[in-house]
């Protein structure tokens, strides 16, 4: 059995991915391409710079070459129609044409989506962070999320949405905030499973993000100030160190569904199990 090969085309611009460096002394795409090798040992991946414009996108050929493409969060925003944005929804317009398993979290969804005719928005709730409360499974039969129960939670940072899904699509999840949360998408050649949520992001990870867009969130009224975003961020952190310090599980309401690893990443394993290996043997 061959070792699998992943695509992971990372949305973020190069100042972006410097500051999160300071984090997690890698930048996120790399973490993303982790992530799926503790899910696939010995896989492998390469990384695209999406937004870096002077930084070669691969060609449909060599799409065709790996056994699944992944694209992660950014923190751009697909409704000001930036080129950093369009020549993203340009590569997952070829990742479709090319027919490989696809899955995008958050950015990735937004992309996937408009690359298929769909349409993005601003969130009419305003900005999801930290978890995506009461998500409701809507297709329980479907694959990329099995294993979930009828009601959980998921880390989630985003202020865009899917609007409108495109044409031949299934919703698959949904809260009371955001009504897409997971989506299976089915375009030209390709099928993409994806979710506005980060099954790839740990309470470490959403640490790092409050901390790093911590002006924005005390400016929207989610902190109250510097000390308070420091407070809850620490905490995070702790947690994710010794997931059995249920005084801080319970004094945020974090639930189980993303301090237990496999909860957690269930969506991506699901996908490599479902749709990656079965194309790829």
């Amino acid at each position: 059995m061959r070792n699998l090969k992943f695509l992971i085309i990372e949305g973020n611009t190069a100042e972006v991915r410097e500051t999160v460096k300071t984090h997690f002394k890698h930048d996120p795409g790399v973490d993303f391409g982790h992530t799926l090798q503790k899910l696939a040992p010995n896989s492998e991946f390469d990384v695209c710079y999406g937004a870096d414009l002077n930084h070669k996108t691969p060609t449909y050929k060599e799409i065709r070459g790996y056994d699944g493409a992944v694209i992660g969060g950014s923190a751009l925003n697909a409704p000001k129609g930036e080129p950093e944005s369009e020549r993203q929804i340009t590569i997952a317009r070829e990742i479709y044409r090319a027919g490989i398993p696809f899955y995008g979290s958050c950015w990735g969804l937004q992309m996937a989506t408009l690359a298929a005719g769909g349409k993005v928005a601003s969130a009419k709730g305003g900005r999801e962070v930290g978890q995506a409360h009461a998500v409701r499974r809507l297709k329980s039969d479907h694959p990329l999320l099995a294993g979930k129960r009828d009601v959980y939670y998921a880390i989630a940072v985003h202020s865009d949405e899917v609007s409108a899904i495109p044409p031949d699509a299934d919703l698959l999840a949904e809260n009371d905030h955001t009504p897409v949360q997971a989506l299976e998408i089915r375009h030209e050649e390709g099928v993409f499973w994806g979710v506005q949520y980060h099954p790839e992001y740990s309470l470490n990870h959403l640490s790092g993000i409050l901390r790093r867009i911590g002006d924005q969130l005390i400016g929207e009224g989610f902190f109250r100030g510097e000390a308070d975003l420091d407070s809850y961020a620490t905490d995070l952190a702790t947690l994710y160190q010794d997931p059995s310090r249920r005084d801080l599980a319970w004094r945020y309401g974090i639930s189980r569904d993303v301090i237990n690893d496999d909860f957690r990443t269930r969506e991506l394993s699901n996908w490599i199990e479902h749709a990656v290996r079965p194309a790829a043997h």
